[in-house]
């Protein structure tokens, strides 16, 4: 299971990389500031269709047909699930700490090309580049950690694991470059 949710995590990633990769050069070839937009509406719009047609994919299957269906069936959304989940400490453990890792990398792709153009001297439209290969990797690695989970288990033990390391590569950002 938590393999499928890495493949489906960096199928998402595909698209946040292209999102980060992509503007620069579609503007420089295209010369029009707003073709980025004009490309991601587009894209939009085909995921609209495709989205349009599995739904009436999925309608045509029938409600008593697919295996899916019939175990959503046998057991009904109750409340108190809600309040049993609130209740849980490993639920929130498990939330903090995801927001806890998630909260470092949103300030490192905001700034780090500023960051990286001041301590490295590279220029503006190469160092655009360098944030966007944080979802190239996330793509690679995802599937990786989702099949090591679904052998070994201890997720929160490889999350606290990731978080160290976050700190410490962010700790390195910070050692001054020698120029």
């Amino acid at each position: 299971m938590a393999l499928a949710i890495g493949l489906n995590t960096s199928t998402g990633r595909i698209g946040t990389a292209l999102a980060m990769f992509t503007p620069i050069p579609l503007i420089k070839l295209t010369g029009a500031i707003s073709s980025p937009v004009v490309l991601s509406l587009f894209l939009l719009c085909i995921g609209l269709l495709v989205f349009i047609l599995f739904t009436f994919m999925d309608r045509k299957l029938g409600p008593g047909r697919g295996e899916c269906r019939n175990l959503r069936r046998k057991k009904n959304f109750k409340f108190i699930d809600i309040v049993d989940i609130a209740r849980n400490r490993a639920f929130w453990y498990i939330t903090i700490l995801c927001v806890l890792f998630y909260r470092q990398f949103f300030p490192f792709i905001k700034y780090a090309t500023n960051m990286i153009v001041q301590k490295f001297g590279i220029s503006d439209s190469f160092a655009g580049y360098i944030p966007a290969l944080l979802p190239f990797s996330a793509l690679l690695m995802t599937p990786f950690f989702g099949g090591l989970f679904d052998k070994k288990g201890k997720g929160a033990t490889i999350m606290v694991i990731g978080s160290i390391l976050l700190v410490c590569v962010h700790l390195l950002f910070s050692v001054p470059s020698p120029q």
